[in-house]
C-alpha cells in the first residue's frame, strides 16, 4: 500500500451507463491493483467522465504516497456519480458523487475508503481526524478550494463560531456536530462548520508537527489522551496554539466573506446553540 507506484494500468471500458467503466492501477507485484468502477448514473459526456478517471488516479496516488497507516484498502472501488445536489458520500468501497465537475469532491470522499473510518465505519472512533484528513487532502488536491480553511476559521471566530475542541474530539458529543438532523437548516451549517474545523485543526498539526506525528493518532478511540502522549501537549493547549495561529492567517476577500455571510446568514449572530463558547 505504501510503496512507490511503478506502474500505472488504465483499462476503459466503453459502455452504456448502465455498466460500470473500469479503471485499473497497476502497483508493484507485492501490491494489489486497484480497480474504480464507475457508474455514470448522471449520462455525463465521455469527456467529463474521463476527467473524473484522471482525477481518481491522482488521488490514489497522492492520498497513498503521504500518509502511513495499517488500514488495508479494498482494491475494488465503486464509484457512482448521481444527479442532483445532495451530500456526497464515501463508504467502504462505495463513492457516490453529486452536483458537478467543479464540485465533486473526490479527494475528500476517496480518502474514507483509502483510510478506513472507526472501527467498521462507524462513529467508534470520532470524526475529527477522519474529516479533518480528508479536508486537509481535499483542499491539497482537490477542485473548488475557494476558501482556505485556516482564513475560513478566522472569519467564523469573529462571530465566536468555533466548537470546543473538546466536543469535536469526543466520540460520545461529536456526533450531533459532525452528523447533525439535516431537517432544519441549522443542521447543515452546524456540520459545515465541524467539517471546516477540522480541517483547519488538523491542517495546523500536519503542517506544524508534521504527517508521521498525526498517523499516531488517526483514528483513534481515545484520541484526547494520545494526543497529549503523541504531541506533548494536552487538547486544551493545542487549542490555544491553533487560535493564536488563526490570529495571523490571511483575511478572506470582501466578496469571500459577503458569500459566507449570505450562507450562514443569521446563524452567525445567533447565541443560541450550546456548543459554541467565546474564544
Amino acid at each position: 500500500m505504501y510503496k512507490k507506484l511503478t506502474t500505472l494500468g488504465l483499462l476503459l471500458l466503453f459502455s452504456s451507463s448502465c455498466s460500470p467503466k473500469e479503471i485499473t492501477i497497476q502497483e508493484e507485484e507485492t501490491v494489489p491493483e486497484i480497480v474504480f468502477n464507475i457508474e455514470n448514473e448522471a449520462n455525463l459526456p465521455d469527456s467529463d467522465i474521463k476527467i473524473v478517471e484522471t482525477r481518481l488516479q491522482n488521488a490514489y496516488k497522492k492520498i497513498t504516497s503521504s500518509i502511513k497507516i495499517d488500514y488495508k484498502h479494498p482494491t475494488e472501488i465503486h464509484v457512482i456519480l448521481k444527479e442532483g445536489n445532495l451530500a456526497s458520500s464515501g463508504f467502504k468501497d462505495t463513492i457516490k458523487l453529486y452536483g458537478d465537475m467543479d464540485t465533486y469532491p473526490i479527494v475528500h470522499e476517496l480518502s474514507h475508503i483509502l483510510l478506513g473510518y472507526g472501527k467498521n465505519f462507524d462513529a467508534s472512533s470520532g470524526f475529527i481526524t477522519q474529516e479533518g484528513i480528508a479536508e486537509y487532502f481535499q483542499q491539497k488536491y482537490g477542485t473548488n478550494n475557494f476558501y482556505p480553511h485556516h482564513s475560513h476559521m478566522r472569519f467564523l471566530k469573529q462571530f465566536n463560531k468555533v466548537y470546543p475542541l473538546s466536543l469535536l474530539a469526543s466520540t460520545e458529543n461529536s456526533f450531533e456536530l459532525f452528523r447533525p438532523n439535516m431537517s432544519s437548516d441549522d443542521g447543515y451549517k452546524i456540520q459545515q462548520i465541524a467539517y471546516v474545523q477540522a480541517g483547519s485543526f488538523i491542517s495546523y498539526l500536519i503542517e506544524t508537527y508534521g504527517m508521521e506525528k498525526f498517523e499516531s493518532i488517526y483514528n483513534e478511540q481515545n484520541l484526547t489522551d494520545t494526543i497529549e502522549t503523541v504531541y506533548g501537549k494536552n487538547l486544551l493547549e493545542l487549542e490555544e496554539d491553533w487560535l493564536l495561529f488563526l490570529e495571523n492567517q490571511l483575511t478572506l476577500s470582501e466578496h469571500a466573506q459577503d458569500y459566507l455571510q449570505k450562507m450562514y446568514g443569521s446563524f452567525l449572530d445567533s447565541d443560541g446553540h450550546i456548543f459554541f463558547q467565546k474564544n
